[in-house]
């Protein structure tokens, strides 16, 4: 009689099951060390398709066969979907890998845009947006500018396209040339990315007018008080990008502050207020949307706190006075304007931004922005090492070595900066504005394939 081969059988069942469960282990740590990166990546597409799809009002097929080229691998293999949410009723996209792994959820909100669902449903608010007038803009087109325009938007003659979508010239207050890609228009809302720094050195302009706050207000979160040494860090150094703090601006870290803050954050200037302090504030530049929702949301306390309407301040006091009817300011889960990174806005309406600050704060004879706003924006951080940025403004002035942040611009020129190539250009020795928006990513390089283009219109000027 055999005994052994049942006994082996018994044996490699047991190795079967160890070497099963082994395996269900090691996916399952791989796929918990995986979730970070995975979730950035979601998050990152459904945020981004949910603005496009609700705010911009494209289609589902125009924004997943043009948004997301050349991002990461990952954010290819992401999958997001439509739906509604039952009890609202407002939209939803959700976002996931495989269908199991970096679930994310983002919420349109008529009036606010779209925000992650993080720590719970997104507070709500109605927002009030009161009726008030608005003028076109005059429009004069001049043929030559116009030829140069089209040019330097098609990407027929580029070994390299740089998808750029709306080109608005403005020139002597009257728009000279325009031209958009297919499915954008001069009223299709356009996302700033960074621009939305400019127009946060805006509003805070507008709140130290009214008293609300100083430039030199200091203790400005509520950890920053005591012997923290981040309490010396005033609203000047944060306008100025000088506050010191040891805060990680990478994109293509997953676990990085930046990352972590706009894909996981619910309250984002809270959370970029826990970076530890790594310079003497005023001393050292650099570039940080941490920052900027710092400053956001030492603004809405301020506002707040004098009983006015937080979210319909901004309108009243700066959209609508210059005749903007398509801003969508987006939020934070907690309420707070993303002032680093998202707000939808139309060419047109980008080119009134810029107008605005052409005009040293004054539309249509009445002053908008506070006396000395735009020379405060318009003025270098730090001359020595930074002479290229301002109070929230990129400046054109040339480094020690020659190299412009717009090689082939005037050096007085200044501009609102964002991601993917967006720009609104203030020249004030052509007395014009220029809009660019659009999709530019590498290999595109931004000196060699885009400015030449940009220079020869402002040469034509």
């Amino acid at each position: 009689m055999n005994v052994t081969q049942p006994y082996n059988g018994a044996m490699k069942l047991k190795f079967i099951a160890l070497m099963s469960l082994c395996l269900i282990f090691v996916v399952g740590l791989v796929a918990y060390l995986a979730n970070p990166y995975l979730k950035s990546a979601t998050s990152y597409k459904a945020k981004a398709f949910c603005s496009e799809y609700f705010v911009a009002r494209r289609t589902q097929n125009d924004i997943l066969a043009n948004d997301f080229l050349r991002v990461h691998p990952i954010v290819s293999r992401a999958k997001v979907s439509v739906g509604q949410r039952s009890i609202s009723g407002h939209g939803v996209v959700k976002g996931h890998v495989f269908g199991i792994m970096g679930r994310v959820t983002a919420v349109y909100r008529p009036g606010y845009g779209c925000v992650l669902d993080i720590g719970g449903p997104p507070v709500g608010y109605r927002l009030d947006r009161r009726r008030f007038k608005s003028t076109r803009w005059p429009v004069a087109t001049d043929g030559n500018i116009q030829a140069l325009t089209e040019a330097f938007r098609s990407d027929a003659e580029r070994d390299n396209p740089a998808d750029i979508r709306a080109v608005v010239v403005v020139q002597d207050g009257v728009i000279v040339a325009e031209d958009y890609a297919d499915g954008f228009a001069r009223n299709v809302p356009m996302q700033s990315w960074s621009m939305a720094k400019s127009v946060t050195q805006a509003m805070t302009a507008i709140a130290i007018d009214q008293g609300l706050l100083a430039l030199t207000d200091s203790a400005l979160m509520p950890d920053w008080t005591g012997d923290d040494p981040r309490a010396a860090i005033t609203v000047a150094d944060l306008l100025h990008m000088t506050d010191g703090l040891d805060f990680v601006e990478d994109y293509g870290d997953p676990t990085s502050d930046v990352t972590r803050m706009l894909f996981g954050s619910r309250n984002m200037g809270l959370a970029a207020s826990k970076a530890p302090l790594a310079h003497t504030p005023g001393t050292h530049w650099a570039y940080s949307s941490g920052t900027t929702n710092i400053l956001s949301a030492v603004l809405r306390r301020a506002i707040e706190a004098s009983g006015q309407d937080y979210h319909y301040w901004v309108y009243e006091h700066l959209f609508n006075p210059i005749g903007m009817r398509s801003p969508v300011f987006e939020t934070d889960a907690c309420g707070t304007f993303i002032g680093s990174s998202y707000l939808y806005v139309s060419p047109h309406d980008w080119a009134r931004l810029g107008q605005l600050y052409l005009d040293d704060g004054i539309w249509d004879g009445q002053r908008v922005l506070p006396e000395g706003t735009v020379a405060y924006a318009t003025t270098p951080s730090l001359p020595d090492s930074a002479p290229f940025y301002g109070a929230q403004w990129w400046l054109n002035k040339p480094m020690p070595d020659g190299w412009q942040r717009l090689p082939g611009l005037p050096d007085s020129a200044f501009f609102m900066g964002g991601h993917d190539g967006q720009m609104v250009i203030v020249i004030p020795s052509k007395n014009a504005v220029i809009v660019r928006l659009g999709m530019t990513r590498p290999p595109v390089d931004n000196d060699v394939d885009v400015m030449p283009g940009l220079a020869a219109i402002v040469d034509a000027l």
